[in-house]
């Protein structure tokens, strides 16, 4: 048996594809051929990827081979990136009747990938903390003579990508191609470095978060009693961020015990009378809202949860961010409850049984007292 490289050429499913720098989850055909007379049983072929082959190990038994004819190893290869113009050999490794074989062979790679970050921007071109579904175009040319085949492009990040990312079979020599994702900016302002790999390139971005508006809410919660009416509950609203807030809407959310105060004479305000809007609020400027409120009169006493959710805009954008401040509110007995709840008649069947018993007492000591008179009155005579 003669085994010699007979001829190689490189797929991509059906597809045969030029060896190129960077090319991908290829299937390398290696034609084997038994150039001699002879042939051989229980032949064994083995290759081992090397530069600027990458990828597994291949191994192929065969129960024989006969005189001139051909073996065809599909081996599963990629190529380096790195890979020069030039050519290569390779050696598949030939065993059979207890001999070994190192069998040559040679690969020409065709010129070199080279793929370029031209641009990148995002829209909006200003993003803010919390802003949903921002755009992100990237703009790539192949600088190279040869082509990338099946590039893996996704973008990462301290964010969510949530649309983008996506697999290019084909990226020719001198051509461009978009890559568009879609992101939402995490909650944290300052600069980000988010990255977009395309193959084996990887382009590191540099994305500014700012700040925009941030609303603080204080609150002035006094205690209340049950049955109370009109009373008050102040919130102090400060936009300690630095853009303007727009469209602030305001909600109460309270328990059943406490409801707004509605006006007789307006019975239907009650549907929107926990509602509020605020038109807009400046960088560092403040203002103060007052919710009226009654208290039911079966309120037990004790500490309730309550919350005051607000949501605002931007004038550029279509986006609601939303807030909560989480607050309690305390629910006193009145000056007369605290009367009833010391006289109740538990206790006064007690304090009766106290004055009944000590009334006793009082009169048995009487009754001793005059015994004693009466007895030294006796003894004078």
């Amino acid at each position: 048996m003669n085994e010699r490289v007979s001829a190689t050429y490189f797929t991509i499913g059906s597809k045969i594809v030029e060896p190129e720098p960077g090319l991908k989850d290829a299937i390398m055909h290696i034609v084997m051929e038994n150039a001699g007379t002879g042939s051989a049983t229980n032949v064994t072929f083995s290759f081992k990827p090397s530069m600027p082959f990458y990828g597994s190990s291949y191994n192929l038994s065969v129960p024989g081979v006969a005189p001139f004819s051909l073996i065809n190893l599909t081996v599963p290869v990629n190529i380096s990136s790195k890979a020069a113009f030039g050519s290569y050999d390779f050696s598949v490794n030939v065993t059979y009747s207890g001999t070994y074989h190192n069998i040559t062979g040679n690969v020409k790679i065709n010129g070199y990938n080279s793929l370029m970050m031209v641009a990148y921007h995002t829209n909006p071109p200003i993003i803010y903390r919390g802003d949903k579904f921002i755009k992100l175009d990237a703009v790539f040319v192949n600088n190279g003579t040869s082509p990338i085949y099946n590039a893996n492009v996704n973008l990462t990040g301290p964010f969510k990508t949530v649309a983008g990312n996506f697999t290019d079979p084909l990226i020719m020599p001198g051509s461009q191609f978009n890559g568009t994702f879609y992101f939402n900016a995490p909650y944290t302002s300052g600069k980000i470095m988010p990255e977009i790999k395309v193959g084996n390139y990887t382009y590191m971005l540099s994305i500014r978060i700012h700040e925009g508006a941030i609303i603080h809410v204080s609150d002035t919660i006094s205690s209340y009693n049950p049955g109370q009416s009109k009373a008050l509950m102040v919130f102090n609203f400060t936009n300690t961020g630095n853009r303007t807030a727009y469209d602030i809407q305001i909600h109460l959310l309270s328990p059943s015990i406490m409801s707004i105060h509605v006006s007789s004479s307006n019975p239907l305000g009650a549907l929107t009378a926990n509602n509020l809007t605020i038109g807009s609020l400046a960088p560092g400027s403040s203002f103060i809202i007052t919710f009226i409120v009654d208290i039911s009169s079966s309120a037990p006493t004790g500490y309730y949860n309550a919350q005051l959710a607000y949501s605002y805009m931007y004038n550029d954008s279509a986006q609601r961010y939303n807030g909560f401040n989480n607050f309690q509110f305390h629910v006193v007995p009145t000056e007369i409850q605290k009367i009833q709840n010391v006289v109740t008649p538990s206790n006064i069947i007690f304090d009766a049984a106290i004055l009944v018993l000590l009334v006793v007492i009082l009169a048995l000591l009487l009754v001793a007292a005059r015994r004693r008179k009466g007895g030294r009155s006796k003894v004078r005579k």
